[in-house]
């Protein structure tokens, strides 16, 4: 009974998400909402899904670099899992060079940098803003 509720909740939640997603889009989602939405497919489980998921930005945002076995380290996670964040990455890399952003206003700023508020984390940003009038 009790597992019965808990995978109920869990389908609610992953429901109420989507909604969110299908109206915001997926940037208005948190690295960890984007993380958890990759991960439950492979854990149902709530409760170790949000563990994994926390232990999965830990190495996303260690500074090393995220591999198939640092990602099997995490319990919970399969070789399906870890292949499936690997593969997200590596999309992500090759998609990203192709855009070319530029920053004209504070909203531009702030679509670049509000995937850090949900981060335990402090993260020290430096935004440049350079002026130049050249009279000609």
């Amino acid at each position: 009974m009790v597992e019965s509720n808990s995978i109920k909740k869990n389908q609610e939640t992953f429901a109420i998400e989507t909604v969110k997603r299908n109206h915001y889009g997926a940037k208005s989602m948190r690295d960890k909402d984007l993380v958890d939405r990759l991960l439950f497919p492979y854990l149902c489980n709530l409760a170790t899904r949000n563990k994994a998921v926390k232990e999965v930005l830990d190495v996303l945002d260690g500074g090393m670099e995220t591999t198939f076995e640092r990602l099997k380290a995490i319990q919970g996670l399969d070789d399906d899992a870890a292949e499936a964040i690997l593969s997200a990455l590596e999309l992500g890399r090759r998609k990203a060079g192709k855009k070319s952003r530029s920053i004209k206003t504070p909203e531009d700023v702030y679509n670049e940098i509000r995937h850090y508020a949900d981060r335990q984390q402090e993260h020290m940003l430096s935004i440049l803003y350079i002026y130049v009038y050249l009279y000609l």
